[in-house]
This record gives C-alpha cells, sequence and structure tokens, in this order.
C-alpha cells in the first residue's frame, strides 16, 4: 500500500483534523494545551506542501504553553531513521521511536535515562493499529506490527489517582497477548 503525501485538495479535511487533535489533547490536559482554533490556515497548510513530522512537531509545540519546556526530538528520530521508530498501521511511534525521544528528553534534563536492556521485553504481535481501522487496506492487514514493551525490573505495578479522586491499582506495562489485534497498543496505557 502506497501512501502519498498531502495535496492541496486534502486542505479542508487536515484542518478539520488538526482541530479533532487539538481538542483531544486539550480534554486531555487542559493545563497543557489550549481548546479550538486552527494553528494552520489554510494558507499556511498549502504552503506547506505535504507531509513532514518537523511541521508536525512544531505545531504541537505551539499548543502547549509557555511555561512548558519543549524538546525538539526531530534530530533525533531522524538519525535513527532506519531503524522500527513507526508502526506501519499506526499513528504512534513504536515504543524504540519513543524510547530515543526518552534519551533526549534525559539528555536536555540533566538526568541518567534507563536503559533498554534494565528491563524485561515483552512482544505482542499481529498489532494492527489506527491507520489499519480507518483504511481497512489488505497489504496492511497482511504485515500486521509488533509492539515491543520494555517492563521495569522494580515493579510493573503503579498507582494512580483518576479524576473522581479515586486510587486505582494497574500495570505499567499490561499483558496484552490475548486482547484483539487493534488493541495491542494498549499494554502502554493503565
Amino acid at each position: 500500500m502506497n501512501i502519498r503525501p498531502a495535496e492541496e485538495r486534502d486542505i479542508p479535511r487536515m484542518g478539520e483534523l488538526l482541530l479533532q487533535v487539538c481538542r483531544v489533547h486539550h480534554q486531555g490536559r487542559p493545563d497543557l494545551f489550549r481548546d479550538g482554533g486552527r494553528k494552520y490556515s489554510d494558507e499556511e497548510l498549502r504552503a506547506m506542501g505535504g507531509s513532514s513530522e518537523s511541521d508536525a512537531i512544531r505545531y504541537y509545540d505551539s499548543l502547549m504553553s509557555e511555561q512548558v519546556r519543549k524538546v525538539d526530538v526531530f534530530p533525533t528520530l531522524k538519525e535513527h531513521s532506519g531503524e522500527y521508530l513507526y508502526f506501519r498501521s499506526d499513528h504512534h511511534w513504536t515504543e524504540l521511536g519513543a524510547y530515543y525521544a526518552y534519551v533526549k528528553f534525559c539528555e536536555e534534563a540533566g538526568i541518567q535515562p534507563v536503559s533498554l536492556d534494565d528491563k524485561q521485553l515483552m512482544q505482542f504481535d499481529g498489532f494492527l493499529g489506527s491507520f489499519y481501522q480507518k483504511l481497512n487496506d489488505p497489504t496492511m492487514g497482511a504485515n500486521p506490527d509488533t509492539v515491543d514493551a520494555h517492563v521495569p525490573l522494580g515493579t510493573n505495578e503503579m498507582r494512580y489517582l483518576d479524576r473522581d479522586g479515586a486510587w486505582n491499582d494497574a500495570k505499567v506495562i499490561t499483558d496484552v497477548s490475548a486482547w484483539n489485534r487493534g488493541s495491542k497498543y494498549q499494554t502502554f496505557i493503565a
């Protein structure tokens, strides 16, 4: 399956999608993301002339409060462009892509990152993510992704406070091997 770069005819739909993404992020973290409006006008989208990860990263950075210190992970991802950083069937980075961003964050924050070697690897084969769910492309379906997840060696247990003020126990990494093909990424979401 070939995915083409964005074209001018895509601009109205791109604007709708950018608004939806901004709204979802604002609902989850209103302290970090502003609601409403669009970062890019139709003219600005037209001037971009296609799909660009660096433009997307700058866009998301612009939605955050000025008090948030941003970390430019794009050059780091570009250094590792030959590696499995992006799922073929989903819009998320793979764990490896997220790990490289984490290492860059640690570098900027002046802290020592935890090596993936210091964690236990779990793998979940057969993942078909959001692109597949939307497109239902048979080629994509015949080439599912593998979700790698590294379990912290100290503990895999966590506690979090939900919006209603109730404490919940969860796993940092959940075993999703028996879950359906579209849910494998949920291993990371408590």
